[in-house]
């Protein structure tokens, strides 16, 4: 906050304020703990080892067509990545609007990822296609280590 002219008895006296600093968010580094690399490998080594390949199909911007007044997209691109075997979400977290019955669970490492996991990609299980409605990151300091997501048919 600054004062008019400088002059802390006119800020006590009813003197008028010039104008009010701007808060300004603090700032971190980003630069990787050693939490956070070790985990990102953690992560990526036992779901390498134990985890399902899962098919993410992710498709580029849209762009808008103004002779045609469409938004169109081109060919989604295939990313083949290993993630926690997908589980059903447990009956007692159900609400019937944020989780519904038969959704499913599971995680991919962030490790290497090509793209960003977000709601409404498209996700192919062996035969079935699953949408992803909530993507939640976690964190192991820094850096993200994995994606959790909730799939719905």
């Amino acid at each position: 906050m600054r004062i008019q002219g400088n002059d802390l008895m006119a800020f006590f006296t009813g003197g008028v304020l010039e104008s009010i600093d701007t808060p300004t968010a603090p700032t971190v580094s980003g630069t990787a703990t050693e939490l956070d690399t070790e985990m990102l490998e953690a992560v990526d080594e036992i779901i390498a080892e134990l985890g399902k390949v899962l098919t993410f199909w992710v498709y580029p911007t849209e762009t808008y067509n103004p002779a045609t007044g469409k938004k169109t997209t081109s060919d989604a691109t295939q990313y083949n990545k290993k993630a926690i075997p997908p589980y059903e979400v447990s009956l007692k977290y159900v609400d019937g609007d944020l989780v519904k019955v038969g959704d499913l669970a599971t995680g991919v490492p962030a490790k290497d990822i090509e793209f960003t996991p977000e709601k409404g990609m498209k996700v192919s299980i062996d035969t079935a296609i699953w949408v992803i409605t909530r993507v939640a990151p976690i964190y192991s300091g820094e850096w993200i280590c994995l994606y959790l997501l909730q799939l719905r048919r």
